[in-house]
């Protein structure tokens, strides 16, 4: 069966669509307070569910029952392989712990955190950093800009991010990134490339600064998942890209009357949602392979494709269809209610998410934008097809400031490639295409004027 691997993939850091790891054997040297960590490892990697679930705080909404365990570790054997060692585990907070594993076909991260009674309050995978360096694309010329750390956002979600300025006379203006789906860093790195990086450094080079921080769901884990029903498109994108923009009308080096929402794919998607609940902040927004069609539509396009690839179909993949068909008719029941387990919805995502969604109507919202769109679109992206470039075109013919640019060659990265996109070249290291970084820069520096 062929690994799924939907690039617009919502993954908010709950057991339910986390993947386990595996240890060999409970180490006798390792100091007292990893000890519990190393309980739950053994005790998992070795098939003991029940033992696990048996060790969560009941209260805790990251609780995990035996079938949940079980499930996610077939899910992990499945998509990672066999395993292969561990690296190393750190103490990286009071009680939360983290470990560095190695799998036949990948690397993961466990996050093992409990309470000052010794119990189990969450288990979440992160991914692990690719080890591949990253280098500068052709087009960064770092003499032409420079970078300092910030914060900002409400005292309970404030969020470290990196703004990167040109060194230019005068105000410039700022264009601010808003991430995917999964808990992304700041450079939104996927495998060996970091988007986001691309971008700033190409933006930052041509006297366009850049405002990337990283995505709540990554930076704040462990807080997410215990507030895992409570998450939802807004909560988990939107209202730190609003919080974005008030933040940069407060620096001194930044134009207030020039500050750019960029989204790519689900960020792309929330642009519309972004552009309300701004205020009228914005001076203008980019749409980077961002989904116009629902986004339980979306997975089983993905899904249908990735299957297709080889020419047939076989029995596994079709009984794998066929569930996620009845998972997407679950989404779509007018009925559905917020207690609906996660086990029958797309991806194990919780139905508070789904619903939220369900009245996120992104063309009529689209519609109702007044201010400059620059909308993006790679022309060999499966993850969120072409023709979404036409749904946009539609959402809002009613704006005069509205552009449209396809991008022969690129795929959801917006990085060249050739022949039917596959889902491993999402780790094949390359930069964003520089066509698609001077697109944005004249767009910008006319102030979205086609």
């Amino acid at each position: 069966m062929k690994k799924i691997v939907p690039a617009i993939w919502i993954v908010i850091l709950s057991l339910h669509f986390c993947c386990g790891l595996c240890f060999a054997q409970k180490s006798k040297n390792a100091p007292n307070r990893y000890a519990k960590a190393e309980e739950v490892i053994y005790l998992f990697t070795n098939e003991h569910f029940k033992d696990v679930a048996d060790l969560f705080d009941g209260t805790a909404n990251g609780a995990a029952s035996e079938a949940d365990l079980k499930a996610a570790w077939e899910k992990v054997i499945g998509a990672y392989g066999s395993f292969k060692g561990i690296n190393q585990i750190k103490e990286v907070d009071k009680n939360v712990f983290k470990a560095h594993c190695r799998f036949e076909k990948d690397q993961l991260v466990i996050i093992t955190a409990f309470n000052e009674k010794g119990k189990l309050v969450a288990f979440l995978l992160q991914p692990a950093d690719d080890p591949r360096p990253w280098e500068a694309p052709s087009y960064a010329n770092l003499s032409e800009f420079s970078e300092r750390e910030v914060k900002f956002g409400s005292e309970e979600w404030e969020l470290p991010g990196t703004l990167t300025l040109p060194k230019v006379k005068g105000k410039c203006p700022v264009v601010v990134l808003v991430h995917g789906s999964g808990p992304q860093d700041r450079d939104e790195s996927i495998g060996p490339n970091k988007i986001f990086k691309d971008l700033a450094w190409g933006l930052a080079s041509q006297g366009i600064g850049v405002l990337r921080y990283e995505k709540r769901t990554l930076y704040y884990s462990l807080k997410v998942a215990s507030q895992i029903n409570k998450v939802t498109l807004e909560t988990e994108t939107v209202d730190d890209a609003v919080e974005a923009v008030k933040f940069l009308k407060t620096v001194p080096e930044v134009d207030p009357n020039a500050i750019y929402v960029l989204g790519h794919s689900l960020g792309g998607m929330a642009v519309p949602l972004i552009a309300e609940k701004d205020g009228g902040r914005s001076a203008g927004f980019i749409i980077m392979a961002g989904s116009v069609k629902p986004l339980e539509d979306l997975i089983l396009e993905q899904v249908t494709y990735i299957f297709n690839l080889d020419g047939k179909i076989t029995d596994e993949e079709q009984a794998e269809l066929d569930k996620i068909k009845q998972q997407v008719a679950a989404v779509k029941n007018p009925n559905l209610s917020p207690d609906f387990p996660a086990s029958g919805l797309p991806l194990e995502v919780p139905a508070p998410y789904w619903i939220y969604l369900k009245n996120y109507h992104i063309a009529e919202e689209a519609s109702k934008i007044k201010k400059p769109v620059l909308c993006l679109q790679g022309a060999r992206d499966y993850q969120v097809t072409p023709d979404n470039l036409d749904l946009w075109k539609d959402a809002l013919r009613g704006n005069k400031k509205a552009s449209f640019v396809l991008f022969p060659g690129l795929n959801h990265l917006f990085i060249t490639g050739q022949g039917p996109c596959k889902p491993e070249e999402i780790m094949a290291q390359g930069h964003v295409d520089e066509n698609v970084v001077k697109t944005i820069i004249r767009w910008v520096k006319k102030k979205g004027v086609n």
